[in-house]
């Protein structure tokens, strides 16, 4: 009995998606390093991240190149199940928000954009604050080996912990995702073919709207490390909002390479998957 009829199309997205992200997030790790610390260099009182230029000599100096990809194993365990969540969610939504309208308008992509970043963000979450915990610095964090954050998050704030910020991600991160998707999709089917023009436009008009959220969202996993804010509310009156989009330059150029890249690379491993016929992987 063959079972290729039922899995061939899942297969074909897992495989898509971890290529996708290994890809992807490895290039632009280095990128997404001094984002990180950027935000969080406010809670520490870090003075030499203020900069790119800055950010970029401090990590060389202190920690050679290994330093601009600290952080990305994390990372990248974090983003797999979440890319495939994504993808996968994306075509679910999308049949009943998207497909099941016979016009669809602009709020039905951003619906199903949405539903998918919520259902992705709540499976995914724990991971992303034991990454914010990993790409700190020694000076902020010492000795901050994967296995230990895990602990440092149990033992400074127990199973709660791991959802440190989860209100914030779940509606301000579902939006940055929701927008990112919706005007992709919407992008491709009305406007443009061109997939690196879709993503670049959607990704950045999605990081400009939400950045601050990930600010945010960082910042309470730091708290952790060094307890400073007693709510989100006072998290965002000792940051202030000019702070809020610290590394907002840089997470631009990011999602910029970034957004239409991973669009780009999953479309054409599906495409070229689905050219051949790799029926014997589900044969039984």
């Amino acid at each position: 009995m063959s079972l290729n009829i039922n899995f061939k199309d899942k297969y074909n997205n897992i495989v898509s998606s971890v290529v996708t992200t290994v890809i992807t997030k490895t290039t632009t790790n280095p990128l997404e390093r001094i984002k990180i610390l950027q935000q969080t260099g406010m809670h520490f009182n870090i003075q030499y991240y203020n900069t790119i230029k800055c950010t970029i000599q401090t990590i060389g100096r202190e920690e050679y190149i290994y330093g601009f990809f600290k952080g990305n194993l994390t990372n990248i365990l974090r983003i797999i199940p979440a890319q495939i969540l994504r993808f996968e969610l994306n075509g679910v939504y999308n049949n009943i928000f998207v497909k099941s309208k016979e016009k669809p308008t602009y709020l039905n992509y951003l619906t199903s954009g949405v539903a998918m970043g919520v259902t992705q963000n709540i499976i995914t979450y724990p991971i992303d604050v034991v990454r914010s915990l990993r790409t700190l610095d020694n000076n902020s964090m010492r000795n901050n080996s994967i296995l230990n954050c895990i602990s440092h998050i149990y033992k400074s704030n127990g199973i709660g912990g791991y959802y440190k910020g989860l209100s914030i991600s779940v509606s301000i991160g579902s939006m940055y995702i929701g927008t990112q998707f919706s005007l992709y999709n919407y992008l491709k089917d009305n406007y443009t073919q061109n997939t690196f023009v879709a993503g670049s436009i959607s990704g950045f008009i999605a990081q400009t709207l939400w950045y601050y959220g990930d600010t945010l969202k960082r910042n309470m996993h730091v708290n952790m490390v060094e307890s400073k804010y007693k709510n989100i509310f006072d998290c965002i009156k000792k940051i202030g909002i000019k702070n809020l989009y610290s590394g907002y330059r840089i997470n631009v150029i990011k999602s910029i390479i970034e957004t239409p890249l991973q669009f780009y690379i999953y479309e054409n491993i599906r495409e070229i998957m689905e050219k051949n016929d790799y029926n014997y992987c589900f044969s039984i």
